[in-house]
This record gives structure tokens, C-alpha cells and sequence, in this order.
């Protein structure tokens, strides 16, 4: 039980981090963003900070990664009250996106997600068909 208290306050610390990076990395570029921004989707998505909140909650039941980087994930957050699991949504607003000369990487949110026991998976989109 201890221990599990003391993951859990590990994790947290850590959400807490890739956050300020995130928020770091935006203000070093004036604003400019290596994280994705909701107006450019055309599907419905969760916001990256709800996202966080529900998987510190442990409230997340999946996340599939899209290859090779991650930089498209879907989430799939546990039942509701009704007993019906909740269809896949697109982590959207806020989502680190890689950046290979900053700090933004969809890898810490494969490193969150694994720290907290969730499955997760990469997919490589247009193969999906054939499992």
C-alpha cells in the first residue's frame, strides 16, 4: 500500500514535469508550438491536460500510439456509470509532438502511460485493417 502511495506521488511528480516542459518549451519559442493544436484536427478529441488528469485518476483503460514516433494517439478511458466502455478519442489540444532539436516527445507520454500500468500499443496506421 506504501509503495503503491509512493508510485503514485512519483508519477504525479512526473505528469508534473512533462507539463512544465511542454509549457517551457512553448515560451523558449515565442509561443510557437511543438505541441498539436486542436483546430487542426477534423475528428473529436480530448484535450493533452484532461488526458493526464484522468490517467493520474487512473480513469484510462488504453492508448494507442500511431508509428513510427507517436505523434497521433487515441485514448480509451474506462467504462462510465452505464457499463459501456467509452470509444477511442483523439488526444488533441496540447499533445507533445516530436521535436528532434527541443524537448517535446510523444516518448514521455509512452513513459507515463507505461509507468502506470495502462496498455498501449503502436499501430502502423493502414496495416490496422489486417490484424
Amino acid at each position: 500500500m506504501k509503495n503503491d502511495c509512493l508510485q503514485s506521488l512519483y508519477l504525479n511528480a512526473t505528469i508534473q514535469k512533462l507539463n512544465n516542459i511542454t509549457t517551457n518549451q512553448n515560451l523558449l519559442q515565442g509561443g510557437g508550438s511543438p505541441t498539436l493544436d486542436a483546430n487542426t484536427l477534423n475528428e473529436p478529441s480530448v484535450s493533452y491536460s484532461e488526458f493526464l488528469e484522468k490517467l493520474n485518476a487512473d480513469q484510462v483503460s488504453y492508448v494507442e500510439f500511431l508509428a513510427p514516433n507517436g505523434d497521433a494517439a487515441y485514448v480509451t478511458f474506462k467504462a462510465s456509470e452505464t457499463g459501456k466502455d467509452v470509444k477511442p478519442v483523439r488526444i488533441g489540444e496540447g499533445y507533445p509532438l516530436e521535436d528532434p532539436e527541443g524537448w517535446s516527445s510523444p516518448a514521455f507520454v509512452v513513459k507515463a502511460v507505461a509507468k502506470k500500468g495502462v496498455p498501449y500499443k503502436f499501430v502502423v496506421p493502414g496495416l490496422t485493417k489486417y490484424n
